[in-house]
């Protein structure tokens, strides 16, 4: 039952932010016409949002606005046929690695 509520909290935080992702990409004058339906959605989000912080509080991070945002734009990549990005290699990485301790010196 719990891992239900999980999936239906995660499929209304997924349907919200679409829709309010749309609502934003209107025209100015289109979007101003769903203001009313923009507040419900995201009154919506936040109180699925609020359920899942109950219901699995330790994935929460992953159904915050900012990490949904980078979900769907590598979505929007891949239907698109961006090609994605490998592994580092252990190479790239010690590279990576050293380039960000030296910012931090």
């Amino acid at each position: 039952m719990k891992a239900e509520l999980i999936d239906m909290a995660g499929q209304i935080i997924r349907v919200s932010d679409r829709l309010i992702d749309a609502i934003h990409a209107l025209p100015p004058e289109q979007a101003a016409e769903q203001a009313e339906i923009l507040g419900e959605l995201e009154q919506g989000r936040k109180l699925a949002f609020e359920r899942m912080a109950h219901l699995n509080p330790d994935q929460l991070w992953f159904w915050t606005e900012e990490w949904q945002a980078g979900e769907r734009a590598v979505d929007r990549d891949i239907a698109a046929g961006v090609p994605e990005e490998g592994p580092m290699t252990g190479e790239e990485f010690l590279a990576a690695l050293e380039a960000m301790m030296a910012e931090s010196a």
